[in-house]
């Protein structure tokens, strides 16, 4: 049979931001791995799943956040995804 199609990945680490929270600089991950997808897929809503794969990265900090902070962190991290072609949210 005749060869459809060939995906080459040259690299498996993922595209991440730089989040400075208060002088603790970390890598947020701008794509989901399987595990992220099942972190986010089990939250009751949303938002709760986003700011728990938030977390995961860039530890409890996130949780103190206000929620003009988390706005602004969260529509940067969209943009990011948007710029790399990554789909939306509930996609």
């Amino acid at each position: 049979m005749p060869q459809v199609a060939r995906i080459d990945f040259e690299r498996i680490e993922r595209p991440t931001i730089t989040v400075n929270l208060a002088g603790d600089v970390r890598e947020l991950p701008i794509t989901f791995n399987d595990a992220d997808l099942k972190l986010v897929g089990a939250a009751k809503d949303t938002t709760a799943g986003i700011v728990g794969f938030f977390a995961k990265y860039l530890g409890e900090a996130v949780h103190e956040l206000g929620d003009d902070q988390l706005s602004i962190l969260l529509n940067a991290w969209i943009e990011q995804r948007k710029a790399i072609g990554a789909p939306e949210l509930g996609e």
